[in-house]
């Protein structure tokens, strides 16, 4: 039985789908492939334009061994390390992990973790998505659903065809307005980049951390984009 819905709070599939934006690493549960019990791993997970999880794993690893055998799993996704256990906001995915041969996700993946530039290009090492069917949220304390792939998985294909050029166009003509960004959430220097745009929001590196930003509203179009990023420019200068 849940609590009762503050109306302030996301809905649960966008905090859900939030979740599985921002979190940079997660718990991989997976079947051991000769005794079937359960074992669980550490993995580093990106996001991909829908927010399906992405991972770079080894071919040496025992969670790679398990998937081959049977590629059912689940991920843990922590949002909140440092809050007590039952008031921390987390999401335990379930689906089945497949390899992706796609530069693209390469490339987003390493975006997001600079350190997987070192292994992402070696034959033992392969990119692997989560193909999403239901997850479990526990928004905070007493606020818990479970939630079909349906309710979660969200892009916007207008936006995410143009994301390289938006980008492109935010680091090379609009540096003052990331740094913005970045300073109105603590975030010190200005060597801050976009690295990503979707529908929930943006990210944010300097090479070494990283901020997730999501928008008050979706975006969905490269013109929501626009002025979505307008907005929180003036937001964050104070204006």
């Amino acid at each position: 039985m849940t609590a009762k819905e503050d109306p302030a709070l996301p809905s649960p599939a966008d905090q859900a789908r939030q979740l599985m934006r921002s979190c940079g690493k997660a718990g991989l549960a997976t079947l051991d492939a000769e005794t079937g019990e359960p074992y669980n791993s550490l993995v580093l997970i990106a996001a991909d334009c829908d927010a399906s999880p992405l991972m770079m794993l080894s071919d040496l690893a025992d969670h790679t061994t398990n998937l081959k055998k049977n590629p059912q799993a689940s991920l843990l996704l922590d949002g909140d390390r440092h809050a007590e256990t039952l008031a921390s906001q987390r999401v335990s995915v379930q689906g089945h992990i497949s390899v992706i041969n796609d530069q693209a996700l390469t490339d987003r993946f390493v975006a997001r973790h600079p350190e997987a530039a070192i292994y992402a290009g070696f034959k033992d090492f392969n990119l692997y998505r989560l193909t999403v069917t239901r997850a479990h949220l526990i928004g905070g304390f007493g606020r818990i659903h479970w939630l079909e792939a349906s309710d979660i998985m969200a892009d916007s294909p207008r936006l995410d065809e143009a994301a390289e050029e938006i980008i492109e166009h935010m680091n090379d003509d609009h540096a003052d307005a990331i740094a913005a960004y970045a300073h109105a959430h603590h975030k010190t220097g200005d060597a801050w980049r976009m690295i990503g745009i979707d529908t929930d929001g943006i990210d944010l590196s300097n090479g070494e951390d990283y901020l997730r930003i999501n928008t008050p509203e979706r975006m969905l179009t490269p013109g929501d984009s626009r002025r979505a990023l307008a907005k929180m420019a003036k937001r964050a200068r104070g204006e």
